[in-house]
């Protein structure tokens, strides 16, 4: 199995697979996922010793990418790789992408998205070349299903954060919490009741809180408001579960609610943490509606996203010289934790390799 590492891959990914090469378990292959002056995005596949270690014919591939902003650039990168990994004639091609793009966009939204974005990338990589895809936690049931319809059942591998949430937690708050997620208490099968289900499973707990939550209205899709919610908080630990967050807006709201219904202390997990402009800070923050004390206590972010790590260091940075900063979001570090996915993926890719 050769594997090759894109642009977009977190460190601790990268520094898992490494080690698995250095173990023997694949053969690393150079490649450059860049883009040029012009901004167009181009994938190169770089021989490591001579023309020979170029050839790819009858071998099977996994080009190891998840996304970074500009997000598009990650995603064309991608589909380039797997097309220069095809041509170059290899006879499977698996895309192991942490977090898949586009998976929101998986209907239309109230009128106002006529892409099914989720679908048609399912499609470009099929047509690229790919022949079976490993990720994490993708948005809905509806964005999993295309791309099992796309690929087949048994070319899917879906990854699930709930063991990795529940290592991590009881490392932290032991075995005793009430999980939940933000919003879609409606929705009988929403995917992120799912994944707070998942993990209470994990968990061998029982006790959950339920909160429902509408689109405010406006132009602004991420614009959202809590109209329901029910559950015993007071006094306890609370955990709140999402597969990703942009601004913040969802988790901070939920876990103000909680606050304000008496819950002990509240820990945000997400599997994706897009975290655009200073999502990272507000998250964190101290909440003026909470008499300046802090609404999220611990935010644990996989890292699936290189970035999470970037944007960690440097709000640390700036909050050991910023006063202000620093009484505004306490405790970056001890807060803040990376969660690592690279065993996992290592391990998936092995699992799968084995059936191929």
């Amino acid at each position: 199995m050769k594997v090759i590492l894109g642009s977009a891959v977190a460190i601790g990914l990268r520094d898992a697979f490494n080690t698995a090469a250095q173990r023997g378990d694949f053969d690393l292959m150079g490649a450059s996922l860049s883009t040029f002056p012009s901004s167009e995005s181009f994938a190169e596949i770089v021989p490591a010793q001579n023309a020979d270690d170029l050839s790819l014919y009858g071998q099977d591939v996994t080009i190891v990418q998840s996304m970074r902003d500009p997000i598009d650039v990650s995603a064309m990168q991608l589909i380039f790789a797997v097309k220069n990994a095809k041509e170059l004639g290899a006879r499977n091609i698996i895309a192991a992408v942490p977090f898949m793009p586009y998976n929101r966009q998986d209907r239309g939204f109230d009128g106002r998205f006529c892409s099914v974005a989720s679908k048609y990338y399912a499609e470009m990589l099929k047509n690229a070349g790919a022949t079976q895809i490993i990720s994490s936690e993708m948005h809905s049931k509806a964005s999993e299903q295309f791309y099992i319809d796309v690929f087949g059942k048994e070319n899917v591998v879906l990854l699930k954060n709930s063991t990795l949430f529940a290592d991590d937690l009881r490392n932290t708050l032991g075995d005793k919490a009430v999980i939940g997620a933000p919003d879609g208490a409606d929705k009988p099968k929403d995917a992120g009741q799912r994944r707070a289900a998942d993990l209470r499973r994990v968990m061998k707990l029982s006790e959950t809180f339920k909160i429902w939550k509408a689109h405010a209205e406006g132009d602004d899709v991420n614009a959202t408001k809590i109209n329901k919610f029910e559950g015993r908080v007071k006094g306890r630990d609370c955990v709140i579960i999402d597969d990703l967050t942009d601004s913040g807006g969802t988790l901070v709201n939920a876990a103000t609610l909680l606050k304000k219904k008496g819950a002990k202390s509240v820990t945000c997990y997400l599997s994706h943490g897009v975290l655009v402009g200073n999502a990272a800070e507000k998250l964190l923050s101290t909440q003026s509606t909470l008499d300046g004390e802090v609404a999220i206590d611990r935010l644990g972010i996989v890292n699936s996203i290189p970035s999470v790590s970037e944007k960690r260091a440097a709000l640390i940075k700036a909050a050991a010289t910023d006063a202000a900063l620093a009484a505004k979001c306490p405790n970056v570090e001890e807060r803040f934790a990376l969660i690592d996915c690279g065993s996992q993926y290592v391990d998936a890719v092995k699992k799968l390799n084995l059936k191929l």
